[in-house]
């Protein structure tokens, strides 16, 4: 059986946040598109939307969208495809940044309870830090 060590420990943590940084360096280009993106989208609508609701009165964002997308307008459909990936694929980092400062925060207090002194009983018992009583108290 395999106790992890303190340097163990260290070498997940570097790991971690060394993928933390790449994966926020990717989440923050993928935002950057999207906003990029979302500017030319916008002002594409904004040019068109006054002729949109001559058509249609109550017209929302969504059905303007759908109106400049039926108009083949290849430099609007570019543009709204690089919205949508980039936008997915900015959400899918937030969350894996979300796991990532997981990992670092469980690894960080591993750390912390090894610097201690509590280590792991292959009998399946946590081994009490020093100053315990043997019953397992704290002696106060």
């Amino acid at each position: 059986m395999h106790i992890e060590t303190l340097k163990d420990y260290e070498q997940k943590l570097a790991s971690a946040v060394k993928e933390q940084k790449t994966v926020a360096k990717n989440y923050s280009e993928a935002r950057s598109c999207a906003a990029v993106a979302k500017y030319s989208v916008d002002k594409a609508l904004a040019l068109k939307i006054t002729a949109y609701r001559a058509e249609k009165k109550n017209l929302g964002i969504e059905m303007a969208i759908l109106m400049k997308l039926e108009e083949n307008d290849k430099e609007f459909d570019e543009q709204y495809r690089i919205l949508l990936v980039n936008s997915a694929l900015y959400k899918g980092y937030e969350k894996q940044l979300e796991n990532l400062s997981s990992e670092i925060i469980s690894v960080q207090s591993l750390m912390k309870w090894h610097k201690q002194g509590e280590r792991f009983d292959p009998s399946g018992q946590d081994v009490p830090p020093s100053g315990y009583g043997g019953d397992g108290y704290a002696p106060f």
